[in-house]
């Protein structure tokens, strides 16, 4: 513990803490994200905090409070109970404010009714991870984490927090968590901000946009005001990066970006770029130049520290995207030097 941190609780799951004294009526609490599928976590390891030590300095009406995890547990290990009590006692009277990013969105929901919650502001959450939902929607992603996991705490979709209310962010293209967005709005008090090819996480475009903290800001004096957020976002989403990489129109605009201003790029707009490229609609358009510069990009980008799964996607898509034009030797040379050696076995054995 540094010397800011109050520490509320600690097992080998989860680790709370708060960001210094408790001296405001209001407490945002801020959940972890997922961690990497290929970076095992191991217990005890609780370097994946949502908010930074110097959350502070943000100068909000607020006291803060980290509630890490140490593995991809969703917030539905059992010792989750003992958690909540711990900072039940703690903030007893106060204002609480769930916040979180795609896992730690799902937990800023799916714990809000357990910590009496006045708000949630949840950034690409899931509305749960389990089948028969993420099967009927074909939605793979986390199956390593859900095989694990007992549904017992899984709340969304039963309306366990249909009288909370929130304000959810995602993008609206995103097949996946558009449909996990319905079920949220549907089953809970919030209403939705949505960031057009933000890809998942929705965060970083948002941020990019429109502070974060500003947001939250509103959020705590009871201003947040989302149809004019959401104008706000409009008249800025076709100019982005991941906007123009979105649609072959637009796609020599994003080529121009990563010649020109390459440290505009972030993990969401080779997210963009790789589904574009990878359209079966697109490919009488499509050349090797584009996809060459595209590949160079994105290993050459400093933008994957906190999106090494991403990374990976990209990627193995851009491999797809190689294939696609039946360069099959550029997909294999740019897999086998880009991908770690457990990915590589599987791209070259779906070949």
């Amino acid at each position: 513990m540094t010397k800011d941190r109050i520490e509320v609780f600690c097992d080998t799951n989860y680790l709370v803490f708060s960001h210094g004294p408790r001296v405001h009526p209001c407490t945002i609490i801020g959940f972890s994200w997922r961690g990497d599928a290929d970076h095992p976590l191991v217990a005890g390891d609780f370097t994946r905090q949502f908010l930074p030590d110097h959350v502070a300095s943000w100068g909000l009406n607020a006291n803060f409070m980290s509630f890490v995890t140490s593995r991809n547990c969703w917030y539905l290990a059992p010792e989750v109970e003992q958690a909540i009590a711990a900072i039940k006692a703690v903030t007893a009277g106060s204002r609480i404010i769930t916040y979180g990013s795609s896992m730690g969105g799902y937990a800023a929901v799916n714990l809000s009714t357990a910590l009496n919650a006045d708000y949630f502001f949840a950034l690409s959450p899931m509305s749960t991870i389990f089948d028969p939902f993420m099967a009927e929607i074909k939605d793979f992603r986390f199956s390593q984490d859900r095989d694990l996991l007992s549904n017992t705490r899984d709340g969304i979709a039963r309306g366990d927090h249909a009288d909370r209310r929130g304000l959810i962010v995602y993008d609206d293209k995103h097949v996946h968590d558009a449909k996990h967005a319905e079920v949220i709005l549907s089953q809970t008090r919030s209403e939705a901000l949505t960031v057009s090819f933000s890809g998942h996480p929705s965060m970083n475009s948002l941020n990019r946009i429109f502070p974060l903290r500003d947001i939250l800001a509103a959020i705590v004096d009871g201003s947040v005001d989302a149809q004019s957020l959401q104008a706000h976002i409009n008249t800025v989403v076709p100019d982005l990066p991941e906007t123009l990489a979105g649609a072959m129109q637009s796609f020599p605009r994003f080529l121009d970006i990563i010649d020109k201003r390459p440290d505009r790029l972030g993990p969401e707009a080779f997210q963009s770029a790789v589904t574009t490229l990878t359209k079966a609609e697109n490919t009488h358009a499509i050349t090797k130049a584009m996809i060459d510069k595209v590949a160079r990009a994105a290993v050459a980008a400093n933008c994957w520290e906190f999106a090494h799964s991403t990374y990976i996607q990209t990627v193995w898509h851009l491999g797809l995207a190689y294939e696609s034009l039946g360069l099959t030797q550029d997909a294999v040379a740019y897999a086998k030097a880009n991908l770690p050696e457990s990915t590589l076995t599987a791209f070259m054995a779906r070949r």
